[in-house]
């Protein structure tokens, strides 16, 4: 899916300065690496195969794509919010909580290549935009999952527990 979009995205946009970095590895490499050149965007698609350590990676994207169909809510995705990245999903798992539809990211159904195409060229040609919405991203990553918050969520949580089991 992404594949197809960003190759769309380069048709709308024939001019673009982008590329498209997938990271990780897995049974479809080949198949992926074969859509790369059937749709002749091998000069613009990098596939890094696995990467220890892909936080320097993160930091210098500008939007952070997830396609899964079927996913809890990706640490991964967390992880590039926090960095700035301008996240772009399809609302598998719990991710429709965390990401505000065209406020702190992006929401993509499922298969819908045209609408992700949409939206890359969308934040591509409006950097001011995807520099917002990616603030807001690393806002709301560090509001829901700070340390702070987690320990005070853990610590009413545990509270309430022991005053539950002491009126038993």
């Amino acid at each position: 899916m992404l594949i197809r979009s960003f190759a769309a995205f380069l048709r709308n946009s024939p001019d673009a300065d982008a590329a498209l970095i997938i990271a990780g590895d897995g049974q479809q490499l080949i198949e992926l690496k074969q859509l790369v050149k059937t749709l002749n965007i091998d000069d613009k698609v990098v596939l890094t195969g696995f990467l220890d350590n892909p936080y320097p990676l993160y930091k210098t994207c500008d939007i952070f794509v997830s396609t899964s169909s079927s996913e809890g809510i990706s640490n991964a995705l967390l992880e590039a919010m926090y960095l700035g990245s301008v996240p772009v999903s399809t609302p598998s798992g719990g991710i429709e909580e965390i990401i505000l539809d065209g406020e702190n990211g992006f929401l993509v159904p499922f298969a819908d290549e045209k609408k992700l195409a949409a939206v890359i060229g969308k934040l591509y040609h409006n950097p001011q935009h995807r520099k917002a919405v990616g603030s807001a991203a690393h806002i709301t990553v560090t509001q829901l999952f700070s340390i702070p918050r987690m320990d005070k969520e853990l610590l009413e949580f545990l509270t309430e527990m022991t005053l539950n089991r002491q009126r038993s």
